[in-house]
């Protein structure tokens, strides 16, 4: 949501069955307007450019991460690109297979090789659920823990990682970044982490309730 009657949406295109981002304004008149040439087709516009759209507030930057290749999007909410950067993973190409079945759907053939689970923007950084495992990182720490990658997003940068752990058997399911604190839905519960200064230092658009802390 941009604001009380402007949308930015994922939608499919009725012409080719790809997936597109689109406009959505409810005045003066109701109105889709599409962008087709935003998510870039490597296979099927459909699974190869399934990804996550999030919103940094601070000063309303849309970006698009792709699930199954290492980039994001970054973009006005008039939805002209700014920027497209890279994850630190290597792959660049969606490691999916499909197949179009007679009535122009598609399947997905193998499980899928996902590279970022799920995203969210505040203050010029991205924070990316990062699904596979790191070069250096031990696999028993890896199925213990989400990654949490951060990335700036007015250019080509990543700032570090840091670790969600599993409490027993529950696993983080979403998250929600604020200048102060992660908040964390795992199992039942909401958990609260506080973000340490060396993210937090490299925020956009600081303000006065940057300075405020709620406990």
């Amino acid at each position: 949501m941009i604001d009380s009657t402007r949308f930015v949406l994922r939608t499919q295109s009725g012409n080719t069955k790809e997936f597109a981002l689109a406009s959505f304004d409810l005045l003066p008149e109701t109105r889709v307007e599409l962008y087709p040439n935003i998510l870039e087709k490597q296979i099927d516009g459909v699974f190869d450019v399934d990804g996550n759209l999030t919103i940094d507030r601070s000063d309303n930057t849309l970006i698009y991460t792709y699930l199954y290749r290492n980039e994001f999007i970054v973009m006005d909410t008039n939805l002209n690109i700014d920027r497209r950067l890279n994850t630190i993973d290597t792959t660049r190409i969606a490691q999916i297979k499909i197949t179009k079945l007679g009535d122009g759907r598609h399947k997905m053939n193998a499980p899928p090789f996902k590279v970022n689970r799920q995203s969210v923007a505040h203050r010029g950084l991205l924070f990316n659920q990062s699904d596979l495992m790191g070069k250096h990182e031990s696999r028993e720490e890896w199925k213990s823990a989400k990654v949490i990658d951060v990335y700036r997003t007015d250019k080509q940068e990543y700032l570090g990682s840091f670790y969600i752990y599993n409490k027993k058997e529950s696993k983080m399911k979403d998250f929600l970044v604020t200048d102060n604190y992660c908040y964390v839905i795992m199992g039942d519960e909401v958990l609260r982490y506080k973000i340490r200064d060396n993210i937090s230092k490299h925020y956009t658009k600081k303000g006065e309730a940057e300075n405020l802390t709620i406990e």
